[in-house]
């Protein structure tokens, strides 16, 4: 009978977000509605992040149009987007904010991206994430 109610009290456990890795249940990814892939560049203040689609070290194909190009500390980026991170607004699985320059990111946020100006950075308007749910 003890071994039952030991099996039942495990099976339980199993089902809530309580131990999700120590019992083999798989992390949730962050509700989101859209997703994207890029390599960090830089942080902007005001929690805003600069992002590119491109690796770092990527050279734009000539048979792309000139989109979104910034240069940041003298190195020349095409395909940028800025993403505001609020940590306290993430995922609990899904905070990975100790990014390193050029280190790629999957970034999940709730609406799509949307083209604004980003304080600091003129009168140009980028593609700016915002509603982020998750970084890793």
């Amino acid at each position: 009978m003890k071994k039952l109610l030991v099996c039942l009290f495990v099976v339980v456990l199993s089902g809530c977000d309580l131990f999700p890795e120590s019992i083999g249940k798989a992390a949730k990814q962050p509700k989101h509605d859209y997703d994207i892939f890029g390599a960090y560049i830089a942080d902007a203040g005001n929690s805003f992040h600069i992002f590119t689609r491109y690796g770092c070290d990527s050279a734009l194909p000539e048979t792309m149009p000139y989109m979104d190009t910034l240069t940041v500390d003298e190195t020349l980026y095409h395909r940028v987007f800025f993403v505001k991170i609020v940590p306290e607004q993430l995922h609990k699985n899904y905070k990975n904010l100790d990014m390193e320059t050029c280190s790629h990111r999957k970034i999940y946020a709730k609406r799509d991206s949307l083209r604004k100006q980003v304080p600091g950075f003129g009168e140009r308007k980028f593609l700016v994430m915002t509603n982020v749910t998750g970084v890793l």
